[in-house]
């Protein structure tokens, strides 16, 4: 990032000739250095736009079941000019929704989206023609019988698109990453579902076909309901972060927010993991991020939760009689040793508990107010919220202090 300092010419009118107009060093934004295995990840995306109304871009009005769960930016036609696809989709029925697909800010592409309800998009170059594609990842209907859906890719080109099943078998797809886990050049997909699965992950192999391989056993993953793949130790090999449900208690299932190491090879070895602080009340995660935010050469992870159980009873908001999916926590953990601890929780606006749909599914990282260091946006414009309800928390984000501190401001 440039920033110019300029000073007005300052002219003496008792001198002949103007004064020399005085000048400052070009201040140049030290950028965060984020290695290449990192960057072939789906959780790398240098095109995040803030501040988006993704309700008005589309034409939809949201309705008490419409949301936009499925979201990223990606770079289909390699300029410099940040894509987007969305995806609307009802919650409370059966019938698929809609996909919307923006180059260069203006709508290419609108189609049936092959899902009932897409959970997650993540992107990435899958077919190594240069032009970012996506994986859907869908949970469909949200409620019983709870039939899953299936997961797809939609390879581009500035031109075309091309939607492909990935696999048969429906599942609760609630997250997924794309990423390079067996260092063969080519980007795999790990899908993660719930209802007691198993996991797997899907082996590129470069033609666009894909080979299925069992990673996880269902007791690891039942109740994980977010994964991102990072290389955590350095050692340019990616590792998987995930959780889910902290307050689950079942003794057969692993509850923990954890750091799952890779052997580069394909496989993650539960036994070889980092678990992660737990927050009381609020064991429900939503997003992780990842990013150096003090610039010390160590990443620290941004977990958003939402309310929930951890132990007996619940300690989160009682807007929710059940303290469950109610109102927002950020957390900001630093490693510590082989370990990483809770350096900041950071809470909802004032005003926030009051309205009708409390948590957030994402949150980014971007620098909002050109000060050359990363503050926290908050995913607010996507929300179902009656525009009265929304308006307070236009454009909140928390401010960075480039040292891994955050307040909260919004975008004037």
């Amino acid at each position: 990032m440039r920033y110019s300092i300029f000073f007005l010419i300052v002219v003496l009118i008792s001198c002949k000739e103007p004064l020399e107009e005085p000048t400052l060093p070009i201040k140049e934004c030290k950028d965060e250095i984020i290695e290449e295995i990192n960057k072939s990840t789906s959780h790398y995306n240098p095109y995040f736009v803030p501040f988006i109304n993704y309700w008005a871009i589309s034409g939809i009005s949201p309705s008490n079941c419409t949301d936009i769960t499925g979201r990223t930016f990606l770079n289909i036609n390699k300029n410099n000019i940040p894509d987007l696809i969305i995806t609307i989709t009802n919650g409370c029925g059966f019938e698929k929704g809609k996909a919307f697909v923006f180059i260069d800010n203006k709508l290419r592409w609108s189609f049936e989206d092959p899902q009932i309800l897409t959970r997650k998009i993540a992107r990435g170059d899958l077919n190594g023609d240069g032009f970012d594609d996506v994986v859907l990842f869908g949970h469909g209907h949200d409620g019983p019988p709870y039939p899953g859906d299936k997961n797809y890719i939609i390879y581009f080109t500035p031109g075309t698109y091309e939607l492909v099943e990935l696999d048969s078998q429906s599942a609760y797809h609630h997250t997924g990453a794309i990423g390079d886990v067996n260092n063969d050049g080519k980007l795999d997909i790990i899908p993660i579902a719930n209802q007691y699965k198993e996991g797997y992950v899907y082996l590129n192999n470069g033609d666009k076909t894909f080979r299925k391989k069992k990673i996880f056993n269902a007791n690891e993953v039942d109740i994980a309901f977010h994964l991102e793949l990072f290389d955590f130790n350095g050692d340019r090999i990616l590792d998987c972060i995930i959780g889910g449900h902290e307050w689950m208690d079942y003794p057969s299932h692993n509850p923990n927010t954890r750091i799952i190491f890779g052997d580069g090879k394909g496989n993650f070895n539960p036994f070889d993991s980092i678990i992660l602080p737990a927050v009381n009340g609020w064991g429900v995660i939503t997003d992780f991020d990842i990013h150096d935010l003090d610039q010390d050469g160590n990443v620290e992870i941004i977990v958003t939760r939402t309310a929930g159980s951890l132990g007996t009873g619940s300690n989160g908001p009682k807007k929710n009689p059940n303290g469950f999916y109610d109102d927002f926590r950020i957390q900001v953990l630093k490693k510590d040793g082989n370990k990483y601890i809770q350096t900041q929780l950071l809470s909802s606006p004032s005003g926030w508990e009051i309205t009708s749909y409390q948590w957030v599914n994402w949150v980014s990282l971007k620098d909002i107010d050109d000060d050359c260091k990363l503050d926290i946006v908050v995913d607010t414009e996507r929300l179902n919220l009656p525009i009265n309800e929304l308006k307070p928390f236009h454009k909140l984000f928390y401010k960075g202090d480039g040292k891994g501190g955050f307040s909260i401001s919004y975008k004037i």
